[in-house]
């Protein structure tokens, strides 16, 4: 694929980087995965997981947070760029000028699977 587009979406994926390597092994090189989550500027540094997924079944570490009926696993921060990173995305944050403070606090990322170096000189 060329581009994947998500919306708020991986907030609610069990295991979310997984799923951003589903989507990096289906981008040719070169392509983008354009996407948003419920990050705010400024970022938090840390990710706070509210649910640890590292057994079978979910056990809340927070009180459950609901967004209509899915479950929110995680609060993303900064440090998703690294994980997007080791996945081998470059990643842009992209914050939009608007004269709605709230808007304007809103992000939106593109990671972009990076073009092959093989035959390059």
């Amino acid at each position: 694929f060329d581009l994947v587009i998500t919306s708020d979406v991986f907030e609610h994926v069990r295991h979310p980087y997984q799923g951003f390597a589903e989507v990096h092994r289906v981008l040719r090189p070169g392509g983008a995965h354009v996407f948003s989550v419920p990050v705010r500027w400024p970022m938090r540094d840390r990710t706070i997981e509210r649910v640890d997924t590292s057994g079978a079944e979910d056990v809340f570490l927070l009180e459950p947070v609901y967004h209509r009926v899915h479950l929110v696993y995680n609060d993303f921060g900064a440090d998703m760029l690294e994980r997007l990173a080791d996945i081998g995305f470059v990643t842009e944050v992209v914050r939009f000028e608007s004269s709605s403070r709230a808007a304007s606090r809103l992000l939106t990322f593109c990671s972009v699977k990076p073009a092959s170096q093989e035959g390059s000189i």
